[in-house]
């Protein structure tokens, strides 16, 4: 796809008329406009596409090590006479950290994918652009994941584009 995309028109098509599909067209059309695209049904250079996948969630284990107090060592030792003449010790003890145990710790993550397709918008043209991204965060909401997926596309959406693998990271907590 030729670059600069300024004053291009686009047409954006979603999979289908849900209220899901059609905030996510919003969400393109608002990121492509960011970058000088033109959105309009009439007349459009290209056509962009998007599908975007039921979550599926997967639980992911880890485990963590305990640490705390494993035993005392001697740290001062004190020798001293009583009144009778008797000897006596006193030791101070000082706590010794250790790994006691592991903890398992459980997490649910939900895999999505975005699949992303731009073709011109004449009959029989061949695609100019596919993008397929995945997500396999702890973010419950489907509505934020595709967001952010969203997002991070139409960011770099005008920058040269090569083949291969890329991978935006998407904060979350």
């Amino acid at each position: 796809m030729p670059r600069p995309v300024t004053n291009k028109r686009f047409q954006i098509v979603p999979p289908d008329e849900s209220i899901q599909s059609r905030m996510f067209s919003g969400r393109f059309a608002d990121g492509l406009a960011k970058k000088g695209v033109i959105i309009s049904t009439h007349q459009p250079d290209y056509v962009l596409r998007f599908r975007i996948s039921s979550s599926q969630e997967n639980m992911q284990y880890s485990e963590q090590l305990l640490t705390g107090v494993t035993g005392y060592v001697v740290d001062k030792k004190t020798t001293r006479t009583d009144k009778h003449g008797e000897l006596h010790t006193d030791y101070d003890y000082k706590p010794v950290d250790g790994v006691i145990g592991t903890e398992t710790m459980s997490q649910m993550h939900y895999m999505r994918q975005l699949d992303v397709e731009v073709y011109p918008s004449a009959k029989g043209a061949k695609q100019v652009l596919k993008v397929s991204m995945q997500s396999n965060a702890p973010v419950p909401s489907d509505s934020i994941a595709y967001s952010a997926m969203i997002d991070a596309f139409t960011d770099k959406f005008d920058a040269p584009l090569r083949s291969g693998n890329y991978v935006a990271v998407i904060p979350w907590n």
